[in-house]
């Protein structure tokens, strides 16, 4: 490669840092250079990442272990040569989950939900204004999450999920409610902040059609002072408009591997998310 492109060093050097390695560009008077550039067949390219081979038909179960963010990655970006035609196919197959999968993630995703969102105004019955707070957190990180699906955008891993939540369609109408609730001093007023988004959720559920309309209004969880949305309905019902054989086949409301796992040392290993299919078996 040449020293330099557009004024732009080719050369990296690498720096130790925190126990990894810091690559910056560092302009070099000759060669060779360290270019860190790769040479790769369209199909390892598109395999290393899902540990999957792209050449056949994918199972639901195969699309289930690989992470959103290896297919956000292999999906985003541009592409500046394609000569021989083979890279955006492979993209638009790996552009989003077949509908019926989908629909199963999503349920997943609202049965998620369903088992956490009373539990804020729970904790504070007995005082755990710490626990409220994180059950609260984790219920905010899951409505985000929920949005992206109904949405249909790979979300991002970690450092780059809000920034990624930022540019949905909705996040100009549903980041401030979220904001508010993270803000709120009294799990009462959390509670009101996240009931708008839930109802929001909710309307943007019944605006995709998947089901039959829901009631899209929080109210009383059973007996007790919570206002909830009741998000096992919205799970019931997708799981109702599942009729693909093989996705009724799996475990309900397991998910994907983004529904069920939060370890990086899992989720950046493609040969590891592939062993967790035994799930779905």
């Amino acid at each position: 490669m040449p020293l330099a492109v557009c004024g732009y060093p080719t050369n990296w050097r690498g720096e130790p840092e925190d126990g990894g390695v810091v690559k910056f560009p560092q302009a070099v008077a000759r060669g060779p250079v360290r270019h860190r550039a790769e040479i790769s067949t369209v199909r390892r390219f598109f395999r290393r990442p899902v540990a999957v081979d792209l050449s056949r038909p994918l199972a639901p179960a195969d699309w289930l272990v690989i992470p959103q963010h290896e297919l956000r990655e292999l999906t985003g970006g541009a592409i500046f040569h394609d000569g021989l035609g083979t890279i955006e196919p492979m993209r638009r197959r790996l552009r989003w989950y077949p509908a019926q999968v989908w629909r199963y993630v999503l349920a997943a995703q609202w049965a998620r939900i369903d088992q956490e969102e009373p539990f804020p105004g729970r904790t504070m019955q007995v005082g755990d204004e710490l626990g409220s707070r994180v059950l609260t957190a984790r219920l905010v990180r899951d409505v985000m999450w929920l949005c992206f699906l109904m949405e249909r955008r790979w979300a991002p891993y970690s450092k780059w999920f809000g920034t990624g939540f930022a540019r949905l369609r909705c996040a100009n109408r549903m980041g401030p409610l979220l904001v508010g609730v993270l803000r709120a001093r009294s799990w009462k007023d959390r509670e009101r902040q996240m009931s708008r988004a839930y109802e929001l959720a909710a309307r943007m559920h019944n605006a995709l059609k998947l089901t039959r309309p829901l009631p899209a209004k929080v109210s009383l969880f059973h007996t007790r002072p919570f206002q909830v949305i009741h998000a096992m309905a919205f799970a019931e019902a997708l799981m109702k408009t599942v009729r693909d054989p093989r996705v009724k086949a799996l475990p309900a409301y397991a998910g994907s591997v983004d529904t069920f796992s939060d370890c990086t040392d899992v989720m950046d290993r493609p040969d590891l998310c592939r062993k967790l299919r035994a799930i779905y078996r």
